[in-house]
């Protein structure tokens, strides 16, 4: 038969380049698979671990998402009619108007508009007072509970030499 006589240089040098050869396969068949599969797991415990610390949030917010439901949600299921919650709105205007110290001219209520899937009543306010008033009154339109909001604004100065400010704004709430 055939004999191959080897070296022991060679032998060596085979031994070497089977170990490298089998680290090779071992890393690309185990260790790669593995540390791969590892570090999937290791990004989903991160995903997982933001999405908990999320839901503990909100969770923890529950109190604070009911008051604020008692405190708007209520006035959104009002059963009254659209002449009810127009009188509703001018009178919140008006208590706002006066918290803030401005001094109301003329309440114009406009007739209820049907947009889409939701009506509009809107109401043109003619007031006067000084800006630090006007900005705190345009400040309590948007906190107020009937979720009021001003479409357009218009202001001028009474007189050159007065610091009053005539203002003319479009207030207006969405009926459901």
């Amino acid at each position: 038969m055939f004999q191959i006589k080897i070296q022991p240089k060679e032998k060596i040098g085979l031994s070497i380049a089977a170990v490298i050869v089998v680290i090779a396969v071992g890393d690309r068949l185990v260790f790669t698979p593995v540390r791969d599969t590892f570090e999937q797991i290791n990004r989903e415990t991160i995903m997982a671990e933001k999405q908990l610390a999320s839901r503990i949030h909100n969770i923890n917010q529950k109190d604070l998402v009911a008051a604020e439901y008692q405190k708007y949600g209520l006035t959104l299921k009002e059963t009254s009619s659209d002449d009810e919650r127009t009188a509703k709105m001018l009178s919140e205007i008006e208590a706002l108007a006066k918290k803030a110290g401005i001094a109301l001219a003329d309440i114009k209520p406009q007739p209820v508009r049907n947009i889409d899937v939701y009506r509009e009543a809107a109401v043109v306010v003619n007031a006067q007072g000084s800006m630090e008033a006007v900005v705190m009154f345009l400040h309590y339109l948007h906190d107020s509970p009937l979720l009021l909001r001003t479409q357009k604004l218009h202001l001028d100065l009474k007189d050159n030499n007065s610091s009053a400010i005539q203002i003319s704004i479009k207030v207006a709430k969405v009926l459901i």
